[in-house]
């Protein structure tokens, strides 16, 4: 049970704050809190940014407390930073070197942890829980720090505050808060991390990223400039919905939208200056600087201007670019480089050089374009002809650095203007074109110059760059698939027979390779000024039309080295066999979409990790509906064992391809089939073989069950007499599939109950001779008695009422009587007893069977005068009522 609140800081955003009241830890998978389809977080910037919630018993735990919320750090402060603090009850920080700080009680319970701290501008989910010897800290739902302190936390009057330590204005948290939820519970990591699962970290923009080609002509109608909006790991953002402002930072240019469905205004024309409110759902806005006017009057052509392009948030400065795209600078005539070829007059605006793929041969064509002293007329200057001197040389700009030379007409270029040598190219009316090719990732440029032209409206020379564009690897390669616990190599199996790999979200290991087109590697992929990275999309191949999970992966590959990279924490949480595919992390190479690699092989089997067992409640038949059961009279069950058995992975989670062929429980499996009972001997020969029992039955998604069978009956082994005991009989199994995937065993049924009682007793069928006179009925003694005790002895088993199929057979007659001549009164012939005589007794003086409070009523009927001698009677009775 819960409550959950949206509050708002002192700015208005909103932060998901939950309290949940729980008896146990068993049912901590609650939803998300809030509204899951929209991202509101708390920001946190100063001693006035904090939220506060009134103590309440929720809040206020003396027992057992989880604390989860996910976290956004901008920077660490000499002291502490507070996430959240009910004071000496508990609180929580992030101290100077990232560790997570978790005190207590007022005093020196306190509990840190070690190892990598948490990040800067990226979100972490933490997770701290507290009970008597026993207090934990999960960062992203791995175990980080363990403290044994016993007793109660110390209770307050506290308001719960997040952001924000009581008392300590200086401990402000910077940063962004998200998903804080209380549980009077110590959940486990399995649960932790289904919170964390429940709940989903916000996008958070960290900056925005300007394009642009780099090189302007001041009698152009535009230039193309497009802004991206991005998170922390240089990932696109569509939820953003403030205004930026676009500047020139010179006083001079005027902007137009191209594209983006926001609201744009350039207010005055020719200042610089231009707003946008982003529309929500966009990541991307192209925005056209028209430089024209920014021509000094009385000056053809104008000199060079030089500007840097900012965006930043109107209403916090502090949002900006990353500017990374360098400086614009304008001329009054330049090369215009595109990929494609440019029509004349050209289009407007001048399309931007498209995306590349590594090593692979992409055309540049280059225009000669502006005005010169004797043509004022912009556009193509088709007197640029003939076989000319270019310097060509690249720039590394993401990452800013780099190993790999780009080439134009298959020779190497510079990396730098001054080392730039010169190629002949030859161009027609103003245009040429080459062929160019990079074989490394990233962002790069190519400029080029002919300051040795000798065309006169060119005294200067010219010059002219691509702009930025991004080279994309050409195919990612998979290798070295391993467990990560003990290496072992994927078998990569191609059945449910096949070799069993990993236990479903267990971690495993996959190098990758970034390559280009020729089959080499990429080395500067990875190396981005945020790093890019691959993540592997899973397909199913069995079982068929099964669940098929994202592949997990908190870490992923890490960092790259010359193009290649391990990552060690994978997993996939579910049974079967996949192959993975490759591709760009966020889909998004540098803001020029996706790169899809080389499908593996498969990758498999994928087993369960454990298998969780919940059992019904069995009964046994009681014997005899008076109450109890004879020792030795077979007993069986009236509602048999079952076990329902769920596949699960590593988590909890149930693995619900398990079923069909990858339903692994069979009786060969499973072993340890045990009966035990406390008090006597159990005679378990009537049971099924275990090649039969239990009988199990694929009940799909992931589960099955197990149902045991008594057969012809259990009994109690009779040997000598003994006083009446209750029964303890307990079943217990292992359970165990052919993989080796095991319950928490041996799984019991202990003491099983009876349908009436479970007093066993030790029985016996009294039948003694009888003499008297051939004129008067004789009575013969027959009675159903259990032993009492050793004082007692045998005493008459008054409650039997399940001794039946008693009969009698009348032999060996001798003296003057004859067969015939005398017979048992019963109902009737041959009655109950099998030699009942022909008229029927008198009710109560009849043969019974069950007995009739112990007494069969075995009574012969008188042969009348002259018929004294002798007869043998004899009965068939239970086994376990014979005696000696």
């Amino acid at each position: 049970t819960g409550a959950a609140n949206e509050v708002l800081d002192s700015s208005g955003n909103g932060l998901h704050m939950t309290a949940y009241n729980l008896p146990s830890t068993a049912n901590a998978t609650p939803a998300q809190s809030g509204d899951p389809g929209t991202c509101r977080y708390g920001v946190f910037n100063g001693t006035d940014e904090y939220v506060q919630i009134t103590d309440n018993a929720l809040l206020d735990q003396p027992n057992q407390v989880t604390v989860t919320t996910w976290v956004y750090p901008r920077t660490r402060g000499p002291d502490l930073r507070s996430v959240w603090s009910k004071d000496e009850n508990y609180e929580m920080h992030v101290n100077a070197a990232g560790q997570v700080y978790w005190w207590w009680g007022g005093g020196a319970q306190e509990l840190t942890t070690t190892g990598t701290p948490v990040p800067l501008n990226q979100w972490t989910h933490i997770a701290v829980t507290y009970q008597s010897g026993v207090q934990r800290i999960y960062i992203n739902g791995v175990l980080r720090a363990t403290g044994t302190e016993v007793g109660a936390l110390t209770t307050n009057t506290d308001p719960f505050q997040i952001g924000q330590d009581q008392g300590y204005a200086g401990r402000f948290w910077d940063g962004f808060i998200d998903e804080t939820r209380v549980y009077s519970a110590a959940l486990s990591q399995a649960q932790v991390t289904a919170v964390m699962n429940s709940t989903r970290p916000c996008t958070t923009v960290h900056h925005f990223d300007i394009t642009h080609d780099g090189f302007g002509i001041t009698c152009a109608a535009v230039e193309n400039v497009t802004v991206v909006v991005h998170d922390s790991t240089h990932s696109p953002v569509t939820s953003y919905n403030q205004q930026v402002t676009l500047d020139t930072q010179t006083g001079r240019g005027t902007w137009t939208l191209v594209s983006g469905s926001g609201t744009f205004s350039d207010a005055t024309a020719n200042d610089g200056l231009a707003t946008y409110v982003w529309a929500a759902g966009q990541s991307t806005a192209t925005f056209a600087l028209d430089y024209r006017s920014a021509t000094p009057p009385g000056v053809v052509p104008a000199g060079t201007l030089a500007m840097d392009v900012d965006v930043y948030q109107t209403s916090n400065t502090l949002l900006r670019d990353d500017d990374t795209e360098g400086t614009m600078n304008f001329h009054p005539s330049g090369f215009v480089v595109t990929s494609s070829l440019l029509s004349n007059p050209p289009p407007n605006p001048i399309p931007s050089f498209a995306s590349q793929i590594a090593a692979t041969n992409f055309t540049g064509y280059i225009t000669a374009f502006g005005q010169t002293p004797t043509d004022t007329q912009c556009g193509v200057i088709e007197g640029y002809a003939g076989s000319k001197n270019i310097n060509f040389w690249s720039t590394y700009v993401n990452p800013a650095t780099g190993t790999r030379i780009a080439t134009v007409n298959a020779s190497n270029i510079a990396t730098t203007e001054g080392a730039s040598a010169a190629q002949a190219v030859t161009f027609t009316a103003g245009q040429a074109q080459v062929t160019m090719n990079y074989t490394d990732a990233g962002s790069i440029n190519i400029s080029l110059k002919d300051v040795t032209t000798g065309n006169p409206g060119l005294p200067t020379g010219i010059r002219g760059a691509t702009g930025n564009f991004v080279v994309k690897p050409a195919n990612f390669v998979l290798t070295n698939i391993r467990r990560t616990s003990d290496s072992f190599a994927n078998p990569a199996a191609a059945n449910a027979t096949g070799t069993a790999f990993i236990a479903a979200g267990q971690s495993f290991s996959v190098t990758v390779e970034a390559r280009n087109s020729a089959g080499g590697t990429t080395p500067n992929f990875g190396r981005e000024t945020t790093p890019e990275s691959v993540a592997l999309t899973p397909a199913l191949v069995l079982p068929a039309g099964g669940q098929n999970p994202v592949v997990a992966a908190p870490v992923g590959f890490g960092t790259f080295t010359n193009g290649l990279a391990t990552g060690t924490d994978f997993s996939w949480s579910e049974v079967g066999i996949i192959t993975l595919t490759p591709h760009i992390r966020d889909s998004d190479y540098l803001g020029a979409g996706d790169v899809t690699g080389t499908t593996s092989g498969n990758v498999g089997r994928f087993i369960p990790a454990s298998l969780a067992t919940t059992a019904n409640v069995p009964q046994f038949q009681t014997g005899c509906s008076g109450g109890f059961t004879y020792i030795g009279q077979p007993f069986n069950y009236s509602t048999a064992p079952v076990l329902t058995v769920t596949a699960r992975a590593l988590g909890g989670t149930t693995t619900r391809n398990y079923t069909g062929a990858f339903f692994k429980l069979t009786n060969t499996s499973i072993t340890g089939r045990t009966y035990s009972a406390v008090t006597g001997t159990l005679v378990t020969t009537g049971l099924p073989a275990t090649t039969s029992d239990p009988t199990i039955v694929d009940l799909t998604n992931g589960v099955g069950s197990l149902t045991f069978s008594s057969g012809t009956g259990l009994s109690f082994s009779r040997t000598t007499p003994i006083a009446p005991f209750n029964a303890q009989i307990s079943l217990s199994t292992n359970v165990i599939d052919s993989d080796s995937v095991t319950a928490a065993n041996p799984v019991t049924f202990s003491n099983i109950a009876f349908s009436s009682s479970s007093e066993q007793r030790y029985g016996r069928i009294a039948f003694r001779n009888g003499v008297g006179s051939e004129l008067l009925n004789l009575p013969v003694t027959m009675r159903s008695e259990y032993f009492a005790s050793a004082a007692s002895g045998f005493v008459v088993s008054t409650a039997d009422s399940c001794t039946t199929g008693v009969t009698a057979t009348l032999t060996n007659y001798g003296g003057n009587l004859a067969s015939g001549e005398t017979c048992l009164i019963d109902s009737g012939s041959p009655g109950t007893s099998g030699v009942g005589c022909s008229v029927a007794g008198i009710v109560g003086q009849r043969f019974s069977s069950p007995p009739t409070a112990g007494d069969f009523i075995a009574i012969l009927r008188a042969p009348g005068a002259g018929n004294d001698g002798t007869v043998t009677i004899s009965t068939v009775v239970p086994t376990w009522l014979r005696f000696n």
